[in-house]
């Protein structure tokens, strides 16, 4: 019986490993930096503004 894979979309598993290992990286980059690709005003919270 042959091994069969999840597929996501047409990624298999290894590809979507490897996808969200980069999405991880860039998240956890962003945080470090506090580099979020959009402006968060602080008299509102966690309520986000297009830059």
């Amino acid at each position: 019986m042959k091994n069969k894979e999840k597929q996501y979309g047409n990624l298999n598993d290894e590809q979507f490993e490897q996808y969200l290992s980069l999405i991880k990286r860039m998240y956890e980059r962003m945080e470090a930096e506090n580099s979020w690709p959009w402006v968060v005003d602080p008299k509102k919270g966690e309520q986000f503004q297009g830059k």
